[in-house]
């Protein structure tokens, strides 16, 4: 993902997006599932 430019504050940005999907509508299945790719992600990065 870094090789593609992907940086940890866009990791970041995208969790938040859908944190903010999720608590607005809660009937979104698809944001929690793409919560926690965010967050397994975030947990793996190395700066």
């Amino acid at each position: 993902m870094k090789a593609a430019g992907t940086t940890k504050s866009m990791i970041e940005y995208w969790f938040n997006i859908y944190q903010n999907d999720f608590s607005r509508n809660n009937n979104n299945y698809v944001a929690p599932t793409r919560m926690k790719l965010m967050q397994t992600i975030l947990n793996y990065w190395e700066d």
